[in-house]
């Protein structure tokens, strides 16, 4: 068994670590509080809240395992009967419903500490749970250092077996630490003393030599690694401002090496505050050279993706966090100028040494507007139950610190901020495993919505002067007199407003029962122009004629309902097929599927041409270039490319196409593949839907798998079936369109929050096909 270090003793260690020091035969985690530990004999018994979710996720079956840390421990003591197994200790949890849930553990086994990373999977997910067995591991205690449980799609990594960070295993061996630490121009003799651990993100250790903290070492992520390392040089040592000292780094092992700095932990009072207020001042006049922008696009973004989790574990809240997401993007300030920001300013990122502050961590720093860090550390601080009186009396002085070092803040922007750092911490109860998750959560809600009030309007309903129907369109009552109106013999039990474009579009999904008692799920399709009466007709003209009920056609669309032209909306059913897999769905079946559509002999009044491909283009570059200046030379030349292509493409015969086919429009129901989201077919060239689809694969295989060719060999069977099915499609014109589709998805990852990481991945990918066009590797021959 590998070697783990573990440190019993804290003294020595600086007091930030003394007093959150979580031993007890596991390791330190400043920010991961112990949580559920469970020895033998205890009861185990989910409680109601987790009961609720686990029923409401069936399709992750490992899940109710992971949110039972006693159960967990029974089911490893009869997996594993040799082994003496105690002291199960949860501290760490992400999860993703419906997709994924990752929870890292501190067990002792045979009396030796080390940790458990378990992923649960949904069944359906053989690709993923098939790499457990494949890759090679580390030897644990357990035997392999990866293990499959296939009856619960439940996986087990034991440290330092971990793909993200694949040169983990050098700090868990004796032999090779000294071989790492001399790279890193550290003393071949010193000791790893493992500090923190975030499977798949981060490694966190301190370095000592001669009984002396003398450094700390990171390993990161390949995904994280080039940011780290950037935040650990931008900034520097300013008067009384103290910055720990970079010291080295590898490339190769994702290490970041800094100097280990000691010092009293700043604690929650006004004098603490207002030094820190100065530093921060200080901090913030630095450079922001070479740091990513937090946008205020990017913070809106946040804010509805983090209420959008608050809704997942609580349902009964996600109303009323969507309103004060949307209160809060509202507030925040829209003309700041941005300055250089620490990223993820709490109260534990500050030392004292007299009159000197000195600030640490710096893997979250970017550049944006101020009352972000000082926004975070007073939410930090509300969550972790300061009381308000002294909350108040912090916020004050750390405010009047930082104006007296000359910062520059609005007391407003400072609110939006305290309530979007709430909103981000909401969901820590739940990943921290506290008995009553679900209070904690409502209570920093409320706390949230005292800093940012929501308004009447917003709890009930968008304010958007374009859609003034809205409104209307979420009355259960005025959409089934609606509906009686347009012929159709039902109504509405429930609505939900699913989605909202200010003044373009919104989707809304309504609970329906028809005359005969049929109960289902349909979307109501809003539009700010009016209701697309044309998509109604083309969906109605399809479903008649071989893409309904009895799919003669080869796929199915969703069944048309009704076209309320009063509230702007057409109405369809949802359909009951699941997502796409590659694993699920033949090539040929979705050949097929597509080839239907394009055969279908429907007539759509639109047009789509290469002139209009290249205009969107055009559009969509000149954003990027002009957010990302650093990119302009090479926008020019892959706009350049893309125009050259354009001009290769070889005179085909127009047809019916999606125009935005991708994996997420192509779902299946058993044999039975539906076609969704027509809102965009037109007439073109059918090799654009071939094209496009293959290259949302691709990016999502990049961003996903950081593996650009992960589906080749399914994407070069769809083409050849494709060709095969209509051998009116050019295998040229697929390349070309999968090029510029590319292009176009290039753009929205850069714009896209949660696609940003690989965005720069993605456009090394544009660059290369500028020079040669690989993509012809897919052709049919």
């Amino acid at each position: 068994m590998p070697t783990v270090f573990w440190s019993s003793a804290t003294d020595g260690l600086p007091s930030r670590v003394r007093r959150r020091s979580c031993w007890r035969k596991a390791a330190y985690f400043p920010r991961c509080r112990p949580i559920a530990v469970l020895s033998a004999g205890e009861a185990s018994m989910l409680s109601m809240a987790d009961r609720e979710l686990v029923d409401r996720d069936p399709g992750l079956p490992g899940l109710e395992l992971l949110l039972d840390p006693a159960a967990l421990l029974d089911f490893l003591r009869h997996r594993f009967a040799h082994l003496v197994l105690d002291t199960l200790t949860s501290i760490y949890l992400r999860y993703k419903p419906g997709t994924s849930c990752v929870a890292g553990f501190a067990l002792s086994v045979n009396g030796t500490p080390t940790w458990l990373t378990f992923t649960a999977r949904p069944r359906d997910a053989a690709d993923k749970l098939a790499k457990v067995t494949q890759k090679q591991g580390i030897d644990g205690p357990f035997g392999a250092g990866r293990i499959l449980f296939p009856e619960l799609a439940l996986s087990m990594a034991c440290f330092p077996n971990d793909p993200q960070l694949k040169r983990l295993w050098r700090v868990a061996s004796a032999e090779a630490q000294g071989p790492l630490l001399a790279k890193l121009g550290l003393p071949r003799e010193a000791t790893i003393i493992p500090l923190r651990y975030r499977p798949g993100r981060r490694f966190v250790a301190q370095v000592r030599y001669q009984d002396q903290p003398v450094a700390v070492l990171k390993l990161h992520s390949a995904e994280s690694y080039a940011r780290a390392l950037d935040a650990a040089q931008i900034f520097a040592s300013s008067g009384a401002l103290k910055i720990p000292e970079f010291l080295s780094c590898s490339d190769r092992h994702g290490a970041v090496v800094s100097r280990w700095v000691s010092g009293v932990a700043a604690r929650a009072t006004p004098e603490n505050a207002r030094q820190i207020g100065w530093a921060l001042a200080s901090l913030h006049r630095q450079p922001a050279t070479g740091l990513r922008r937090l946008t205020l696009g990017e913070q809106q973004a946040s804010a509805r993706f983090l209420a959008s989790d608050i809704a997942a574990l609580r349902p009964g809240l996600g109303k009323r966090a969507l309103a004060l997401a949307d209160a809060i993007s509202s507030a925040l300030d829209t003309g700041t100028e941005p300055v250089a920001l620490h990223g993820d300013c709490h109260l534990e990122q500050f030392l004292l040494q007299g009159t000197d502050t000195i600030c640490v961590d710096f893997d979250e720093a970017v550049s944006g507007p101020a009352a972000w860090d000082l926004g975070n550390m007073l939410a930090h601080l509300m969550a972790d139950g300061l009381p308000k009186a002294a909350c108040d009396a912090f916020r004050d002085a750390l405010v009047d610190g930082y104006r007296a070092q000359g910062g520059s803040l609005s007391m407003r922007d400072l609110d939006a901020q305290m309530a979007l750092g709430l909103l981000r911490l909401a969901t820590r109860p739940f990943r921290e495993r506290q008995a009553d998750w679900p209070t904690a959560i409502a209570a920093m809600l409320a706390q949230a919505e005292a800093l940012c009030p929501v308004t009447a309007a917003l709890q009930d309903c968008p304010d958007d002067p374009a859609m003034p129907q809205l409104g209307a369109a979420l009355d259960p009552v005025a959409v089934t007199r609606a509906l009686a109106q347009a012929g159709y013999g039902g109504r509405v039990e429930a609505a939900h407003l699913v989605r909202h474009k200010p003044g373009r579009r919104c989707l809304v999904s309504y609970a329906l029962r028809d005359s005969d008692g049929r109960a289902f799920t349909a979307f109501g399709k809003i539009r700010a122009k009016g209701a697309d009466s044309r998509s109604f007709a083309v969906q109605q003209e399809l479903w008649n004629n071989g893409f309904g009920p009895d799919g003669q056609s080869g796929a199915r669309v969703a069944e048309p309902i009704a076209l309320v032209p009063h509230l702007a909306m057409w109405i369809q059913a949802k359909v009951p097929g699941k997502a796409f897999s590659t694993l699920t769905c033949d090539a040929g079946d979705a050949a097929r599927a597509i080839a239907a559509l394009h055969k279908s002999g429907v007539r759509p009044l639109r047009r789509h041409m290469i002139a209009d491909e290249l205009a969107i283009l055009d559009q969509r570059l000149t954003m990027l270039a002009e957010r990302r200046p650093e990119w302009a030379p090479a926008v020019a030349d892959i706009r350049h490319a893309a125009e050259a292509r354009a001009g290769c493409l070889l005179p085909v015969a127009h047809g019916p196409i999606h125009r935005d086919f991708y994996h997420d429009h192509l779902l299946h129901d058993g044999a039975d593949l539906y076609l969704i989201d027509l809102d965009l077919l037109c007439l073109g060239d059918p090799a654009l839907d071939i094209g496009n689809f293959n290259a949302h694969l691709t990016e999502w295989a990049l961003r996903a798998w950081n593996d650009p060719e992960r589906f080749a060999d399914w994407q070069r069977q769809f083409v050849r079936s494709a060709c095969r099915e209509n051998p009116a499609i050019r295998p040229e014109n697929i390349a070309i369109y999968e090029f510029l589709s590319f292009v176009r998805l290039l753009e929205i990852s850069d714009r896209m929050p949660e696609r940003q990481a690989s965005a720069p991945a993605l456009l090394e990918l544009c660059q290369a096909h500028v020079h040669t066009l690989p993509l012809y590797r897919r052709s049919p021959q």
